[in-house]
């Protein structure tokens, strides 16, 4: 893993494409960086984060023209920050879904995966900006840590009201 603050970002446009367009730049990238031990539930997170902006982001419902920022950023404290920005300013919310339900499962996934997940203000005063935190499993990492996550994930203040700490990874 890189040593060193690394990260990428893209713009996808807002249709039934974009979860795989997510999949594989995140993909691409974690491999590239050497993130293999992150590189599954990243690439999840990506796909679910990327879905829910797509399906409920929109800032003009059937608009045909908008599209989801997806931003990696990588840090030496041993974190990786997803960002996905989309046009909606509407919080997301997890939601119960029943045993046979075909969707309302992302926020919960995410939830599940991520060290650390919140929602906030999109850049440019538009929007919003759903972000999840990953760190390498304790094993691989050598104990990594020790960092705040308020500072690994840049200590945005705007964010704290709306920050959800999830399970710890050992």
């Amino acid at each position: 893993m890189h040593h060193r603050a690394v990260s990428a970002c893209v713009e996808i446009r807002s249709d039934e494409r974009a979860a795989g367009a997510a999949r594989r730049f995140a993909a691409a990238n974690l491999d590239a960086w050497g993130c293999a031990d992150l590189k599954d539930d990243a690439v999840l997170i990506c796909s679910e984060l990327t879905t829910n902006a797509v399906l409920h982001g929109r800032a003009v419902p059937g608009a045909e023209d908008e599209s989801v920022r997806l931003r990696l950023r990588w840090q030496p404290s041993g974190v990786l920050v997803i960002e996905v920005e989309d046009d909606s300013p509407d919080s997301p919310a997890p939601r119960e879904s029943g045993a046979l339900a075909e969707s309302g499962r992302g926020i919960g996934l995410v939830a599940v995966l991520a060290d650390r997940w919140a929602y906030g203000p999109g850049g440019g005063g538009r929007g919003k900006r759903v972000w999840a935190c990953l760190r390498p499993s304790r094993a691989s990492a050598g104990a990594a840590g020790g960092a705040s996550d308020r500072l690994a994930i840049g200590g945005s203040s705007r964010f704290e009201a709306h920050a959800h700490r999830s399970r710890g990874r050992d």
